[in-house]
């Protein structure tokens, strides 16, 4: 793989690129150092297995903005694999990927320990301050406004908030309604 900024590339044994809504890793080595059932875990910032740094499984939390957050974790981890990021020592690694994971508490059922929702949006500003992108892109503050907005309109009016539409309002450095009804 090539990067714009280097030469060299970075040589990788192998890039999986999956879609769905199920996760299923069954296809991983016990060896990788993941448990796989439900979710993958642990994982450091949501992405890096501390056992392999060099292995991400990406997209995992529930409640986001999918394409968001592919960016922003893709954006992070070519940092890290690039040198750009120095992550901390193995140790440290597993260390803040299960604080990460129990954070919630045994009483959250498994596969609700990565919904984000709103969190998402502190998320992506934490990655994007990480990667010393200053101002974060894509108008975070508005966007996690509008998420919240229209999560309301799914809610309270669920066979209408989907056909609404909204634009970035350079005026206001908000998102307004264009169409439809929310």
């Amino acid at each position: 793989m090539f990067f714009r900024d280097r030469q060299d590339g970075i040589r990788f044994d192998a890039v999986i690129f999956a879609t769905g809504y199920g996760t299923n890793l069954d296809y991983l080595a016990p060896e990788c150092g993941l448990q796989r059932e439900v979710l993958p875990r642990p994982l450091y910032k949501y992405l890096i297995n501390p056992a392999h740094p060099t292995m991400a499984v990406f997209t995992q939390c529930s409640e986001i903005a999918p394409f968001l957050m592919a960016e922003y974790q893709a954006r992070y981890f070519t940092a890290t694999l690039t040198g750009q990021i120095k992550l901390p020592a193995a140790g440290e690694l597993a260390s803040a990927a299960w604080t990460t994971w129990n954070e919630r508490g045994e009483e959250v059922p498994t596969k609700y320990r990565y919904n984000m929702n709103l969190a998402q949006f502190q998320y992506y500003k934490g990655l994007a301050e990480e990667l010393g992108l200053s101002p974060p892109p894509h108008h975070l503050d508005a966007l996690c406004d509008l998420y919240g907005f229209v999560a309301g309109g799914r809610r309270c009016r669920p066979t209408v908030y989907r056909r609404a539409e909204y634009e970035f309002d350079e005026t206001s450095k908000g998102y307004v309604q264009v169409k439809g009804e929310n």
